[in-house]
């Protein structure tokens, strides 16, 4: 008896970002902590080119578990 897992499910999402919002949203990961530290990662949510919430924190998963809770909690599609 092995452990199956079932494939995950399709992401579904009309969500479009253009590559002018990519270098727009990148530019916002540069916060005044890392510019002081050097050593701090940041992760954002944004959607329609607006930043949802900032997450900062010394290991880069954390930042992405931030943002995606956030997310959740927040009924951000």
């Amino acid at each position: 008896m092995g452990f199956r897992c079932r494939p995950p499910e399709p992401v579904l999402s009309r969500c479009c970002i253009t590559i002018p919002e990519v270098f727009a949203i990148t530019g916002e990961i540069v916060t005044d902590l890392w510019q002081r530290t050097g050593g701090v990662h940041c992760s954002v949510l944004a959607r329609d080119g607006d930043i949802l919430f900032r997450a900062s924190d010394v290991g880069r998963h954390n930042t992405v578990d931030k943002v995606i809770g956030h997310g959740v909690l927040n009924g951000v599609d």
